[in-house]
This record gives C-alpha cells, sequence and structure tokens, in this order.
C-alpha cells in the first residue's frame, strides 16, 4: 500500500513524493529516496530521521496489528475444527489416531473447509488427538481400572 509521506518544510505541511512504508525499510534506503527529488534540498538530516522513525513506527505498528488480527481469526478456525472433531462419534478420536483415516468423514464440513491448509488440519488434528489422550489419562488416574476411560 503506497502511502502519502508528508515533510514538515517551514512549519507546514507539504506532499513530498509516494513511499511504501515497511518495517524492513532501511534509513540508508529511505534517505536515498527522499535526496533523489530536488524538492528535499532543504531539508536536514534530523527532519529526514524523525520522519523515518515515525514511519517506521507506523508501519511496525500495522504489522503488529494485522500478525494480531491473522492470530484471533486463527485461533477462531481452530475453536471451530477443534469442536468438529470432538464431536466425532465412532470410532472416537485418541492418541493413535491418523489424519487419514480420519479425514475424509470431515471432508464436507464446514470447519473443515475454512482451514485451507492441509498442514494446519493435521497439526490441530495430531494436537486434538494428544489433548484428547492426556485427558482420558487424567480421567483413568479418577477412576482406575474403569475400562471405558
Amino acid at each position: 500500500m503506497w502511502q502519502q509521506v508528508f515533510i514538515q518544510i517551514s512549519g507546514r505541511t507539504s506532499p513530498l513524493f509516494h513511499f511504501p512504508p515497511q518495517s524492513s525499510t532501511t534509513f540508508e534506503d529511505f534517505a536515498t529516496i527522499v535526496c533523489e527529488d530536488k524538492r528535499s534540498a532543504t531539508l536536514d538530516a534530523g527532519n529526514v530521521k524523525l520522519t523515518y522513525n515515525a514511519l517506521l513506527e507506523k508501519a511496525e505498528t500495522r504489522e503488529k496489528e494485522r500478525l494480531k488480527e491473522e492470530g484471533k481469526k486463527m485461533r477462531k478456525l481452530e475453536n471451530g475444527f477443534r469442536a468438529m472433531l470432538q464431536g466425532c462419534q465412532e470410532p472416537l478420536i485418541g492418541e493413535d489416531s491418523k489424519w487419514e483415516d480420519f479425514r475424509d468423514r470431515f471432508e464436507k464440513e464446514p470447519a473443515f473447509v475454512a482451514v485451507e491448509q492441509e498442514y494446519e488440519r493435521m497439526r490441530i488434528f495430531n494436537v486434538s488427538s494428544l489433548k484428547i489422550h492426556k485427558f482420558k489419562l487424567r480421567l483413568s488416574n479418577f477412576f482406575p481400572g474403569n475400562d471405558c476411560v
């Protein structure tokens, strides 16, 4: 996304040029682009550095927000996928369960389709089957000798 960069020139804000602010942009790259523009001849290095730092901070904040939103979305999808797995009836999912044995059963489920990457589906399945196994172990500690657990 291109953003209009504003440089403070003699007390007023003036549009200087378009620059793609990214957290990976170095000060040297930014300064090179600024100095190539003839309108920047009167700018001092301090103002250029301040502008760079402000843009870098904005870019980093935007990136953090994007990652946060992406994380929220993924957690929501994972929760839906786990709920689908927990609703699985015969055979039950356990520690020794393999994704390939259950995949066909879930293909048409909305939660399956919502998680687009197969490796993510496998990861969620493996984590869930391990959690189910640990839960069964805890239950067997409370009810020793119970074959249902």
